[in-house]
């Protein structure tokens, strides 16, 4: 359960991290891709932090794992 909470709040960080990146970074790192996957990697991240027993919440850090995923890597080709 601890390291549970441990990657929640990890990736609750690096999602603050990609948010603040994609809002006020350079103009090639902005767009809806990448606000939406931070977006979902902060809500991914508060949904197991407030129910760590929930499936769910996994569920939801893994697609935001996988969104991000995607993200970076059209990003870092185009």
């Amino acid at each position: 359960m601890l390291l549970l909470v441990a990657v929640a709040l990890g990736r609750l960080l690096d999602g603050l991290a990609q948010l603040a990146r994609a809002v006020g970074g350079p103009a090639v790192e902005r767009g809806g891709p990448r606000i939406a996957a931070a977006l979902i990697t902060v809500a991914g991240a508060i949904a197991v932090l407030s129910r760590p027993q929930i499936g769910c919440g996994v569920s939801i850090a893994g697609i935001g794992t996988v969104v991000s995923a995607i993200a970076g890597v059209r990003t870092h080709h185009a």
